[in-house]
């Protein structure tokens, strides 16, 4: 079998240019059972060919079945399901109360009620209140104090397992000179 011929046969098939007789020829080649591996694929896409009468031919009426498939689906009026009305309801619904809330709430509040008059008693009221205000921050700082012992920890066992780690690729780099020792025959006492 020549191979260049069947390439040539093949791709002259992929193209759409081959004749009757050369189409013959390619399927009397494959349909032989003696073409390489190489070919499984394309053998199998022709032989699908091959045996092409298996494949039903459209009867007449199949053509204008699908166009009245087609014209059914375009004409159809677009359908809103119950679930998507009742939700687009309640989604109004909420944006109108919410709407309404809001316009109430700002009726009732008519301004800051704790003014002062006087701006000495504002001044020792600002002072007390901020002095409140840091006292309590300072509070929680007992807690960040065991959060960076933790911390502290984890860098004590991080420098502890980097010598290990080193060592382990100094290691590798042996198995390189040990192997080109191999190699070389040096050391293993066979130059004798």
């Amino acid at each position: 079998m020549n191979l260049q011929e069947l390439d040539r046969l093949i791709e002259k098939y992929y193209q759409g240019s081959t004749s009757e007789d050369e189409e013959k020829e390619l399927f009397d080649i494959i349909s032989s059972g003696q073409v390489p591996a190489d070919y499984s694929e394309d053998i199998g896409l022709l032989m699908t060919l091959v045996n092409r009468e298996d494949i039903p031919e459209p009867d007449a009426g199949f053509e204008s079945r699908i166009m009245d498939a087609i014209d059914r689906v375009g004409s159809g009026a677009k359908v809103v399901s119950l679930k998507k009305r009742i939700y687009s309801a309640v989604a109004v619904a909420a944006t109108l109360l919410i709407v309404i809330s809001s316009y109430f709430l700002m009726q009732n509040s008519a301004g800051p009620e704790d003014t002062f008059d006087d701006p000495v008693l504002a001044y020792n009221t600002a002072i007390e209140v901020l002095s409140r205000v840091g006292r309590t921050m300072n509070t929680g700082t007992d807690v960040i104090s065991e959060l960076s012992a933790i911390s502290n920890a984890e860098d004590k066992l991080n420098k502890l397992a980097s010598p290990a780690q080193m060592i382990s690729k100094e290691m590798e780099s042996l198995k390189y000179i040990e192997k080109s020792m191999e190699i070389l025959d040096i050391g293993s006492g066979k130059n004798d």
